[in-house]
């Protein structure tokens, strides 16, 4: 087909739009419109674009097509087109109003508009909250909550859009997007996989930044326990989403009665039992929530050693699988939690269950990170071993814990001097000599 350039056909369009065939109309507006890219510019400015939002324009015999025009420059990657359409006067409250039109099509190609331009950066989305966005898209989600004849296609595309105007760094106002969480919650509980990621992309992202809010996004145990369940969605992204919000709560101020976090902690066993089959992103999501579990309370560090994990986590931490360094940070992140809160017992079990012998033989890995981490763990945990226990215990089960090689390692460390502070390393090869 011939490409017609715009400039050719701009001066009669405004005359012919409300007259053309639907085909016509369709192929003049969008299909020969973009043959050229170089024709956008001038007609975003002073052509189509500005007689496209115009109110006499909106009326109800105007069919969806017409405004496609406003999503495909939103798709164009060159994004300099969306900025500016976001610069024309008024434009971004007029696709907004498009929100509420009768015709579904026309609602449709608004949503991918607004979600495009939300995407591309975060002052066109703040810009887009301010104008009030994100009302008529909960509204609507809202409304449809009881209907039965609800299309699927339309709800996957008003949460994708609600999700781009709550995400990405740094977070939009709170207060502006207060009125979605609690859709998005109910949201959890839908069993279609493009929805659930949309809505947990939203979620994770909404608990990382406010999670002094927390206690007010999630009113409900039972949406903690769903999120729970989700965990074992044959979806990677899902998995990985759930994980992400799950341990945002965790590391929050949210009250955990005692089944769901036993519950959690019970699951993430399982998974850490499993890490030979699991992606590495996931596991490592999972090791850090534990970590998050065992910052907490003392019973809370309780669930976690009576879910068994200690002993897996020791399993990873002396694991040669590749790639596996930041979780074997945040698996001693979990005993180092449990060193610095737990009681007599916990630091106990960690002791009888080799804990000390496993940080010891990872001092031979060449790892800069995880070598600050493990230094100032064990000095914290000889320090409590040195408080808390007898002699007898100390020779009997600590002492015998460093191998020549590791102990060696330290000697090394020191010469070298890279590691600070220092005197760690020098209380270390006293207490182990």
């Amino acid at each position: 087909m011939q490409q017609i350039s715009l400039d050719e056909i701009l001066p009669e369009l405004s005359e012919m739009v409300f007259t053309l065939s639907e085909e016509y109309t369709f192929k003049v507006s969008t299909k020969r419109i973009f043959g050229d890219t170089s024709n956008i510019t001038p007609n975003i400015k002073t052509g189509f674009i500005p007689f496209l939002l115009k109110e006499e324009f909106k009326s109800d015999h105007v069919e969806k097509k017409e405004y496609w025009v406003l999503t495909n420059i939103t798709t164009i990657n060159e994004n300099e087109y969306t900025r500016m359409l976001v610069l024309v006067p008024g434009s971004l409250s007029s696709i907004v109003k498009l929100l509420y039109s009768p015709i579904l099509g026309v609602r449709e190609t608004a949503m991918h508009a607004i979600g495009n331009i939300s995407s591309e950066n975060t002052q066109q989305r703040d810009m887009l909250l301010n104008i009030g966005a994100l009302e008529p898209l909960v509204d609507w989600l809202n409304i449809q909550a009881q209907n039965r004849m609800i299309r699927l296609k339309e709800v996957r595309l008003v949460v994708w859009t609600m999700s781009t105007l709550c995400t990405r760094s740094p977070p939009p106002s709170y207060h502006r997007i207060g009125i979605c969480f609690s859709i998005l919650t109910k949201l959890v509980y839908c069993k279609d996989p493009e929805i659930l990621i949309y809505t947990l992309s939203a979620l994770s992202s909404i608990t990382e930044s406010f999670s002094e809010m927390i206690p007010e996004i999630i009113t409900s145990y039972n949406t903690i326990q769903e999120l729970i369940f989700i965990l074992d969605h044959r979806s990677l992204e899902i998995k990985i989403l759930t994980i992400k919000t799950i341990g945002n709560i965790v590391a929050s101020d949210f009250q955990f009665p005692h089944n769901i976090m036993n519950q959690l902690c019970c699951a993430l066993t399982i998974y850490i039992d499993n890490f030979v089959q699991l992606d590495q992103q996931f596991l490592f999501f999972v090791l850090w929530t534990l970590s998050n579990v065992a910052a907490g309370k003392s019973d809370h560090i309780q669930m976690v050693i009576d879910s068994n994990a200690i002993p897996k986590l020791l399993i990873i931490m002396s694991s040669h699988k590749d790639g596996l360094n930041r979780c074997k940070i945040e698996a001693i992140w979990v005993l180092r939690h449990i060193i610095a809160a737990g009681n007599h017992s916990h630091i106990k079990y960690l002791i009888l269950n080799g804990c000390c012998k496993s940080l010891c033989d990872l001092l031979t890995i060449d790892n800069t990170d995880i070598l600050n981490l493990l230094l100032v763990t064990l000095e914290s945990l000889s320090q409590m071993i040195t408080i808390q226990f007898s002699k007898d215990f100390l020779i009997g089960h600590i002492k015998s814990s460093m191998s020549s090689v590791s102990f060696d390692k330290l000697h090394r460390l020191k010469k070298q001097g890279t590691y600070s502070p220092i005197h760690i390393v020098d209380n270390l090869l006293q207490y182990f000599k």
